[in-house]
């Protein structure tokens, strides 16, 4: 949550949970006016869920999981995958070795990803910072098949002569540029050096 000072807006997030356990892409985003009125609700939540049905226990661990998914995606394997750290609590968070697949050690955590026809599905969150690559993934493996059911690549490539023919602001460098960004928000926008942030024009809500 986080206030906005030119327009007085409060910008509230929420991410669903049940039983305790993240609903992947669950997500909840009001904007509330200073009066208390609220200006907009935007709702990704999974309504009546019967949170009796969902224990939480998977039939996979993390590490079974995530050499199931490599596998799949055709990833090179060197290693083994071993609990680092056990974070423990409903989710069971835990750190990963790496595998040889990643070049950082690889998070993990129970999530709830939502089918097709609206159920949840248990599956691990794994965060693997893809080796001799720039890919950065963010995934969901069913944590009952070991099947990926959730992908997002926190890097996108652009070839900066590209990005200048839609930005007459950017010079045409055939360089490629890679930038990060986070998942679940609004596309990224590519800005000429130095500027850091965008510019805020004056506001106000009538």
């Amino acid at each position: 949550m986080y206030e906005t000072s030119d327009t007085g807006l409060t910008h509230i997030y929420l991410r669903q949970r049940v039983n305790g356990i993240e609903v992947w892409t669950g997500n909840l985003n009001a904007n509330v006016m200073r009066d208390g009125t609220i200006l907009s609700l935007n709702s990704a939540f999974v309504p009546n869920v019967n949170r009796a049905s969902y224990t939480g226990q998977p039939a996979l661990t993390a590490a079974q999981a995530l050499q199931t998914a490599a596998q799949e995606l055709n990833w090179a394997v060197t290693g083994s995958f071993t609990t680092q750290e056990n974070l423990g609590g409903a989710d069971q968070r835990q750190i990963l070795s790496t595998g040889g697949i990643s070049t950082e050690a690889i998070p993990a955590k129970l999530v709830y990803v939502v089918g097709e026809e609206g159920q949840l599905i248990l599956a691990w969150e794994l965060v693997v910072k893809q080796a001799h690559t720039d890919d950065w993934w963010q995934m969901a493996v069913d944590a009952t098949t070991g099947a990926v059911v959730g992908q997002i690549n926190w890097t996108v490539s652009h070839n900066a002569a590209d990005i200048a023919l839609s930005d007459a602001r950017l010079p045409a460098d055939p360089a490629t540029q890679t930038l990060v960004h986070a998942p679940f928000l609004a596309p990224t926008a590519f800005l000429p050096s130095p500027m850091k942030a965008p510019p805020t024009p004056a506001r106000r809500i009538a």
